[in-house]
């Protein structure tokens, strides 16, 4: 697996765990209302996350998109 890198509003870029990625993504889905449901996956993985995708760390996500289709 490739490495995966995060950044924070605070923090730069930095090398992180899938767990950490799983986290800081899961708190941006909830935490971004700005941003239309449907889009934040795509502005996370532009913003906040390298290296892997929303649905790679976040198996749920996944799950959820499937159930809806």
């Amino acid at each position: 697996m490739e490495k995966i890198e995060i950044c924070g509003r605070f923090t730069p870029w930095h090398e992180a765990t899938k767990e950490q990625a799983a986290q800081l993504a899961r708190h941006h889905l909830h935490n971004l209302p700005a941003i239309p449901e449907a889009q934040r996956p795509a502005y996370i993985e532009a913003h906040f996350l390298r290296g892997a995708t929303c649905a790679e760390v976040l198996p749920e996500l996944t799950t959820k998109e499937a159930a809806t289709l």
